[in-house]
């Protein structure tokens, strides 16, 4: 039964110091890093946001105070604090503890401890727009789409061989762009159609519609961007280059056919030419902003076509027919990176 006693005497005493350091008000730190410690939230003190620790180590008999931190958040039953004044060289570690700041109940050094109230802790700047700032070895993919509005900057022949300078017509581009990105550079590829195609009037002396001739436009082909910096907000220059492709159609009003069965005896019907695939490239500069962009971009594109016809002797001629077939526009997107 001795034994059993003496069991019972040691777990008593140990009990009681276990309640004497609660009462003193030591809790454990269980997580640090840098600046940062972490200790379990106490069942005997209730502390917010804002309250201050002594950070405390025990050597021997003695207890040295190393930092003053202050709770800085919550989560689980953890609760973080951040070093705000550091008092001793050596960084806090687990098995260190904390005892609440108040220098008139308790002053780990005596009467000359310092007990004004420490300076609050300078804020460090932070690296800007950090979460824009990809390292240039990193491999990203960004997916883009856009419409605007174009202007047309024809200039040579007509379709049919006739040496005139056209009327400018509008037009909309609508496509989508697909890049690879490293760093401030993109590569990738772009599709690029007029959803409404270039349009031109003609009209006789008297102002009375003839005929409408539409071009069509589909651009395909490689692009590359630059951009100039890394922040949200990016200027950037564009090139690319790729293949023109889309048919050239004439329609002719009702009064004008109408005019031509009364005069000739001949219905008149629409007449479409299938063009060639013509190589061009395009230039252009823009801005980026988080998930969109605003960008200017114009296209050097000559179109043609294969014309043939009978000389006077009979013979068959295939002449190519050229259009100067520039344009430019504005275009308005939204993009996303995969």
């Amino acid at each position: 039964m001795s034994n059993v006693r003496l069991l019972m005497v040691l777990l008593i005493a140990a009990a009681a110091l276990f309640t004497e350091a609660n009462a003193q008000g030591r809790y454990s730190i269980v997580g640090t890093t840098n600046d940062i410690v972490v200790m379990e939230l106490p069942m005997d003190l209730k502390i917010n946001v804002g309250d201050r620790f002594y950070v405390m180590r025990r050597k021997g008999v003695e207890e040295l105070t190393l930092a003053i931190a202050r709770v800085e958040t919550f989560k689980g039953k953890f609760c973080r604090l951040r070093l705000t004044e550091k008092i001793m060289k050596d960084p806090p570690r687990e098995g260190d503890y904390l005892v609440p700041y108040d220098p008139v109940k308790y002053t780990p050094w005596g009467d000359s401890f310092d007990t004004s109230e420490p300076a609050p802790a300078k804020p460090q700047p932070q690296p800007a727009f950090l979460e824009e700032q990809p390292s240039a070895s990193r491999v990203g993919f960004l997916v883009a789409f856009f419409s605007g509005f174009g202007l047309s900057n024809f200039d040579g022949e007509e379709m049919y061989g006739v040496k005139s300078g056209f009327s400018q017509s509008s037009y909309i581009p609508l496509g989508g762009q697909f890049f690879v990105q490293a760093g401030q550079f993109h590569i990738g590829a772009e599709v690029n159609y007029a959803v409404a195609p270039f349009t031109f009037e003609t009209e006789n002396s008297s102002g009375r519609a003839l005929w409408e001739d539409e071009l069509e436009q589909l651009q395909f082909g490689a692009l590359a961007r630059f951009n100039f910096t890394q922040t949200p907000a990016k200027p950037y220059l564009r090139a690319g280059a790729g293949v023109y492709t889309g048919n050239f159609t004439r329609k002719f009003s009702d009064q004008y056919k109408k005019d031509f069965k009364n005069e000739f005896g001949v219905d008149l019907k629409d007449e479409k030419v299938n063009l060639d695939t013509n190589f061009g490239f395009n230039l252009g500069a823009g801005v980026a902003y988080r998930n969109g962009f605003i960008e200017f971009v114009y296209h050097f594109v000559e179109r043609s076509y294969e014309e043939t016809s009978t000389d006077q002797a009979g013979k068959e001629v295939k002449e190519t027919v050229r259009v100067g077939a520039d344009n430019w526009a504005v275009q308005v997107g939204v993009q996303f990176p995969l």
